[in-house]
């Protein structure tokens, strides 16, 4: 009777030996519970750093695919400067008309090909 009224009331009789031993699972407890917390803290910092991640990989392609659409019209329009326009001012200069514009039409300078990948994508590559 006296260890049924001690549980219904919340306490446990026990001896110094098993005292102990109940105390070092109940500190095994406690560590396992805050590790879960750790854990589910881990998971929703990594969760939310996979949005942000996939919104700025969305972002950086379209900044790529926009890259390289510069590229290619900046090409398309050196080449019809080299086809077209070229060709007839060297004409309209060799017929030397008599004008204030420049003598001489400039060349388009060549724009680079090679984009810089950031840090992190490098590094990666690497290992």
């Amino acid at each position: 009777a006296l260890h049924a009224d001690a549980m219904d009331r919340g306490v446990v009789i026990t001896s110094p030996a098993s005292m102990i031993a109940l105390l070092r699972t109940a500190a095994l407890y406690w560590q396992q519970v805050r590790f879960a917390e750790e854990a589910r803290d881990v998971v929703e910092v990594a969760q939310e750093f996979y949005k942000r991640m996939a919104v700025w990989s969305e972002h950086f392609a379209k900044v790529g695919k926009g890259l390289g659409n510069a590229a290619e019209f900046y090409n398309k329009a050196v080449g019809s400067w080299e086809t077209n326009v070229l060709p007839k001012g060297r004409q309209l200069e060799n017929l030397d008309i008599a004008t204030n514009l420049p003598k001489t039409l400039d060349e388009p300078k060549k724009v680079g090909n090679s984009l810089r990948e950031p840090s992190v994508l490098r590094a990666e590559e690497e290992e």
